[in-house]
């Protein structure tokens, strides 16, 4: 027979007992792979259900790899960035770095106040040398050849190429409409090149595979 004390006694060790411990993964984030793009590390891109709610503390369930903001880097130290190419009608590579094997950012800054939704085309070829197959991207993120960084157009393709000796994009201020990608006023974006064949060999044989283009405003 349970006496009054005996029943004060099991509920004091019922509210005494420890609230489980949730295990929860160690958080995730971003790295450079050793492809020069951007991966999640982490046990899982997206909180546990149970992190929302049991963990302790809150940070340790920060497992969610949000996309780098607009102007992300992921250059190595052999690399090479460009000041901003907005609105200039001819750029030299060698004006960055002599163009080897490593990738080429040439940095985009829309201005804050750009307006207008024509179509604009960057294009980019050789100059002086012979033609060389090119990997190149429109991106969010300096020297990144990732999708997930990669701009898109108004039907979701990705703008990046692969063996292209004549790499161009397609873009306008606004929203992305047909093959053409949107550029938000005031924020950075980025045309990666590197000298690759379609395979992602190195082709540049010559101290310089120098090319020229162009960044209609």
């Amino acid at each position: 027979m349970l006496t009054l004390a005996t029943m004060f006694t099991l509920v004091g060790a019922a509210l005494a007992a420890p609230a489980p411990v949730v295990d929860c993964p160690a958080p995730a984030k971003w790295t450079v792979s050793a492809t020069n793009t951007l991966v999640c590390s982490g046990t899982t891109t997206t909180p546990p259900p149970e992190c929302t709610t049991d963990c302790n503390p809150p940070p340790e369930c920060t497992t969610d790899c949000t996309p780098p903001p607009s102007g992300g880097d992921v250059c190595t130290s052999s690399d090479a960035k460009s000041q901003n190419v907005w609105g200039n009608p001819t750029v030299y590579s060698w004006d960055v770095a002599p163009f080897v094997h490593q990738t080429i950012a040439f940095q985009i800054k829309v201005p804050s106040n750009a307006t207008g939704n024509s179509l604009r085309t960057s294009s980019w070829v050789e100059y002086t040398t012979g033609k060389f197959q090119r990997q190149a991207a429109f991106s969010k993120v300096a020297c990144s050849f990732a999708p997930a960084d990669a701009l898109a157009n108004g039907y979701g393709g990705k703008l990046t190429t692969t063996g292209n000796v004549a790499p161009s994009f397609i873009y306008r201020i606004g929203t992305p409409s047909g093959t053409a990608t949107g550029l938000t006023p005031g924020q950075t974006y980025w045309i990666n090149i590197r000298n690759r064949d379609s395979d992602g060999s190195q082709n540049c044989t010559v101290p310089d595979c120098a090319m020229r283009g162009n960044v209609p405003d």
